[in-house]
């Protein structure tokens, strides 16, 4: 019995000894590093990363001492905090079978990686992952993480990668390969000087929620992409979020931002800072699913095509700045994927839609750009292409503010109808107008705010900034109709109509005047019902040029006169008004458009007379009639030689009596005519050097003390008398001082 007690208290010993917490992990460590030591948790070496990371009981530090390696994945256990220091040193796989797990590390609870040192998870099948993250918190600071597969996946935890490297190295079957991979419920942020490399792709969102900020860098042949998880557009899908307010995502090959129209409805992605780029053979951002796309802020976006929206609402503000750079297309946008053509933004209508498995909710496509600056270095700023592919998509572009800037001959805005002509309308508001095109379920609409112009010919409506640039299709050679709009005030004073096929429409309150430029026929201008007008040319024989002659009240006048020239028209029909037109030796005269002229140069004047008639909303003007030339003479001033003066000026005098050369006179030096003596008085003059006129004065007499003397008075006796007194001084001094010396 009592051998009995003696065992029981034994294994009662042991199994207390056994439940202490770290115990029995710290009798696997040493104070003393070894050879075969890989990690240190306060002052105690470990031999296996696992059984350092299985020391620490709740939050602690494992910093590597050596290069590890694995033959299996290392578990981070939820309620365990480790931060791991890489120290330098190299965690990779022995190559073997690794416990058929995919990863180096798995974290269930919070990993910090510091240090410098490199996760390597790139020989063999197994491990592909550096970082699975399972619903725990994984902090990169620092260091180097490559894998083939995935560099961090983080599957539903949360992700801050403030610094380091992540990188993948191959293609993986399951096309899920990605410097970082985010699925459904994970929270993702890449900030600091982090450095993401994909493969294929940097990141790859399957239900994540992903923020990019500060200096982070992204680069792969794509950059981001956004998807659902699962993969097929339900409702209970969880769906990809992206928030970019810096940072900059560089895509090599492909799109740097873009999802898929059967993967990524209701996706979305808010950029208001950083900068996505690709290169000019492919679009910066591709936008084919149902989802909301803004880019505000200072965000910049560049590519082939700056952004190709093919379903969703897209929305361009702020300060942003989009810019398409390569060649410039107008063939029909590609199917299945996105080809760049040199606009900032292309949006495909009515191409996406037509079966429930591409959305959600709505196949609608909306486009909404109130500022920002849209540049087409080759091609338009905006181009919309209306396939007509489905009737199932109504698409909405709205151009409402911002810079629009094109190619030489491109537009600001160029809707493309694929099967047949848009529909036009002029819209007119209070404060702005504004032009429509519309055909099918596509419309455009276009704010003078954004455009002062636009052309619509042959089924395309072209919008211009710059009306000048709306004007170049008003061309002598247009053979088919070409309606040019001007919606908005402009520095364009004047246009000449140059084609009976050209329309021109200004809208309310646009004052531009329209003349013709084809021999024999004339301006014809309609009021319309909205107050806009519209002008075309109609043969000149609806009213016939005036008659013109000039009356001049004289032809010769001196300078400083007036000649009144009279235009003096007539008309076979009654009714009629003139507008006239003055000209100086064959050079329109500005600002003179009355039918009196007060000439005051010479030369030979004439007088364009266009004749107006106007039968309830419609105005007819004939064409110019040119009167003869009538000689008029302004005899110049003549001043001659002669000068004219008073007590303080001189001048020059014509015959008219206008003056020349007023100025002050300029006076010599005063010189003495008389000299002064003490009875007489003496005098002295100075003369005007350009004019001659003379000033003259009076010296007075020396017997005067008030006046100041004017010539030499010392008496020759006194002067005499002085030097005889200073002799005999002189002489008595020399005396006296010869005595003393006696």
């Amino acid at each position: 019995m009592k051998r009995l007690k003696k065992i029981f208290s034994v294994v009662l010993c042991l199994a207390m000894v056994l439940s202490l917490p770290g115990v029995a992990a710290a009798q696997s460590g040493s104070t003393v590093q070894t050879e075969s030591s890989v990690a240190c948790v306060d002052g105690t070496y470990y031999d296996t990363l696992s059984e350092a990371i299985k020391a620490i009981d709740g939050e602690g530090t494992v910093e590597l001492v050596a290069d590890v390696k694995l033959n299996t994945r290392v578990l981070i256990s939820q309620g365990k905090s480790i931060t791991l220091d890489m120290n330098g040193y190299t965690v990779k796989s022995d190559g073997g079978f690794f416990g058929g797990y995919s990863m180096l590390f798995e974290n269930r609870g919070t990993l910090t990686v510091t240090g410098q040192g490199t996760m390597d998870a790139t020989e063999g099948s197994n491990p592909f992952i550096g970082i699975e993250n399972k619903s725990g918190q994984v902090t990169v600071v620092s260091g180097d993480i490559v894998a083939s597969g995935n560099g961090i996946r983080n599957i539903s935890g949360t992700l801050n990668v403030l610094g380091g490297t992540i990188t993948n190295t191959e293609t993986a079957s399951n096309e899920e390969d990605s410097a970082v991979y985010t699925g459904a419920g994970s929270i993702t942020t890449i900030s600091g000087n982090a450095r993401l490399t994909g493969y294929n792709t940097a990141v790859r969102s399957n239900g994540g929620d992903i923020t990019i900020s500060e200096d982070a860098y992204l680069t792969g042949k794509f950059g981001i992409m956004l998807f659902n998880s699962p993969g097929e557009n339900t409702a209970d899908a969880s769906h990809s979020h992206l928030t970019m307010t810096g940072g900059t995502v560089e895509a090599t090959y492909g799109f740097a931002l873009s999802g898929n129209n059967l993967m990524s409805a209701m996706c979305s992605a808010e950029i208001t800072g950083g900068t996505l780029t690709s290169t000019a053979e492919s679009t910066g951002i591709y936008w084919p699913m149902e989802g909301e796309l803004t880019i505000g802020g200072k965000a910049v976006v560049e590519g082939g095509t700056g952004i190709e929206a093919k379903m969703g609402t897209i929305t361009i503000k702020d300060s942003a700045t989009v810019t398409g750079t390569g060649e410039y297309l107008e063939g029909i946008p590609e199917g299945g994927g996105s080809q760049a053509e040199g606009s900032a933004v292309l949006a495909s209508a009515q191409m996406y839609g037509a079966s429930e498995g591409q959305y959600i909710n709505s196949p609608d496509l909306t486009v909404n750009i109130t500022s920002g600056t849209l540049t087409g270095t080759n091609g338009n700023a905006v181009t919309v292409y209306n396939t007509e592919d489905t009737e199932e998509q109504t698409a909405q572009i709205n151009v409402t503010g911002g810079e629009l800037i094109a190619a030489d001959n491109k537009a600001g805005v160029k809707v493309i109808a694929e099967k047949g002509a848009n529909e036009t309308q002029l819209v007119q508001g209070t404060e702005d107008n504004s032009f429509v095109a519309s055909r099918s379920k596509t419309k455009v609409t276009v704010s003078s705010d954004a455009a002062l112009a636009a052309v619509d010919s042959n089924g395309q409506v072209s919008y211009y900034a710059d009306v000048n640039d709306a004007l170049n299709a008003n061309e002598a050679a247009a053979a088919d109709p070409v309606n040019i709009y001007v919606l908005g005030d402009s520095q364009v004073d004047s246009e000449a109509l140059k084609n009976q096929n050209v329309k021109l429409t200004t809208a309310k309150g646009v004052e531009l005047d329209v003349n013709s430029d084809v021999d024999g026929m004339i301006v014809k201008e309609t009021v319309n019902a909205d107050g806009s007008k519209t002008y075309e040319l109609v043969s000149g024989s609806e009213l016939a040029a005036p008659e013109v002659t000039v009356a001049a009240d004289k032809t010769s006048v001196h300078a400083g006169e007036t000649i009144t020239l009279t235009a003096v028209a007539d008309h076979e029909e009654q009714g009629v008004t003139y507008s006239y037109a003055w000209y100086k030796d064959g050079i329109l005269i500005a600002g003179e458009s009355t039918k009196t002229l007060k000439v005051t140069e010479s030369g030979i004047y004439t007088v364009k007379v266009t004749a107006i008639k106007t039968d309830g909303d419609v105005t007819l003007t004939s064409e110019a009639a040119e009167s003869a030339g009538t000689a008029c003479t302004v005899e110049p001033h003549q001043y001659g030689d002669q000068w004219k003066n008073d007590e303080e000026d001189h001048w020059q005098e014509c015959q008219c009596g206008e003056k020349a050369n007023l100025a002050a006179h300029e006076f010599g030096q005063w010189v003495v005519t008389k000299e002064a003596t003490a009875s007489e008085q003496g005098s002295r003059e100075k003369v005007c050097q350009v004019c001659g006129y003379t000033v003259t004065e009076t010296i007075p007499a020396t017997g005067s003390d008030d006046v100041p003397k004017t010539s030499d008075e010392n008496n020759i006796i006194l002067w005499a008398a002085m030097m005889i007194v200073s002799s005999a001084a002189c002489a008595g001094m020399m005396a006296k001082r010869r005595k003393s010396e006696k």
